[in-house]
């Protein structure tokens, strides 16, 4: 469904926020912390904000829950504003909504049997509502599939942004699927330490792992670069079939008619200096679902290659810039 009014941002993160902006307005929920700052965001520049900030989108699980936050929300942002940013979206009109804290199916009956759309949603209106958002005043916490980008309500960001609201949601908690000592640690000719994982995950489960740890996903940005890391995964990392060996990088795409971006920074792949795909790729895949990168170990090895995100493959994090 489509609507003409502002957003405001909604994340969530699983690391312990130190240093917090002084403007942020703290709110507690049951068993966690809310805090509502003066920024608006589309969803992509968001999931960025977080990444770059050591958060990740917010995901709701109960009817409890969802009220809470949205009452919490109706007492921070008093004006006539009723959209905010939730952690969901769908990558493609075919495919189903996910959380991308942790990558799984919304409407997933097993462990995630929660959710409250609104009535006829999601409708992917024109083909362009790929993110999901929740409706916290007008339809009492409802939630929406909005476009992503929504690109009209931020064109005069540097002037309104004092005036609009963030919120975002800490987890006390979060259950990790592997620790710290599953990572190996390898340094570049140029200093760059990268940090390659012993164990398997999701891209996203690899994301929040690296986040944890303070790190982030891989960028690669020049040749030589991109030779020493698939040397080191080969001597380090135990790939039983290389023809059919994958590792997570750190791009992603939103959907099937947008470039890849480096998640450390956001910055589009197609415009660094430096690309190495491998040849026809990225194809989206048979079905168009293929939306997070990897490190190929198909020969030639080390070309990139977009896989569905929710395969599990080794994965390399490097510190933040």
């Amino acid at each position: 469904m489509a609507f003409s009014n502002t957003l405001f941002v909604l994340f969530v993160s699983f690391l312990t926020f130190c240093g917090a902006d002084q403007t942020l307005i703290e709110k507690e929920l049951t068993g966690r912390t809310v805090y509502i700052s003066k920024i608006k965001l589309n969803w992509n520049d968001a999931f960025d904000y977080c990444i770059r900030n050591g958060l990740t989108f917010a995901k709701i699980k109960s009817a409890e829950e969802n009220t809470e936050l949205s009452e919490k929300l109706k007492t921070v942002i008093r004006t006539e504003e009723f959209q905010v940013w939730i952690g969901g979206i769908e990558h493609h009109q075919d495919s189903s909504f996910r959380w991308v804290s942790d990558s799984q199916p919304i409407t997933n009956k097993l462990g995630y049997k929660y959710t409250n759309w609104n009535t006829g949603e999601p409708t992917n209106y024109q083909n362009n509502e790929y993110c999901l958002e929740i409706l916290f005043r007008k339809e009492d916490g409802k939630w929406n599939d909005f476009p992503c980008s929504a690109r009209h309500h931020f064109k005069n960001l540097q002037k309104v942004k004092m005036n609009l609201h963030l919120a975002i949601i800490l987890f006390v908690s979060y259950f990790t699927l592997i620790t710290a000592t599953d990572l190996i640690e390898k340094e570049l000719s140029d200093c760059k330490k990268i940090f390659i994982s012993k164990a398997e995950l999701t891209w996203f489960q690899a994301l929040d792992f690296c986040t944890e740890q303070n790190l982030t996903l891989l960028s690669i940005k020049s040749a030589r670069e991109n030779d020493e890391v698939t040397k080191a995964v080969r001597a380090e990392v135990h790939l039983p079939d290389t023809k059919k060996s994958h590792i997570w990088l750190g791009g992603i795409r939103y959907d099937q008619d947008k470039d890849f971006r480096w998640i450390s920074d956001g910055t589009t792949v197609t415009k660094t200096v430096y690309i190495n795909w491998y040849q026809g790729e990225p194809n989206g895949g048979r079905y168009q679902k293929e939306f997070c990168m990897e490190l190929y170990f198909k020969t030639p090895a080390g070309q990139w290659n977009d896989d569905i995100c929710t395969a599990k493959h080794h994965f390399i994090c490097q510190e933040k810039k």
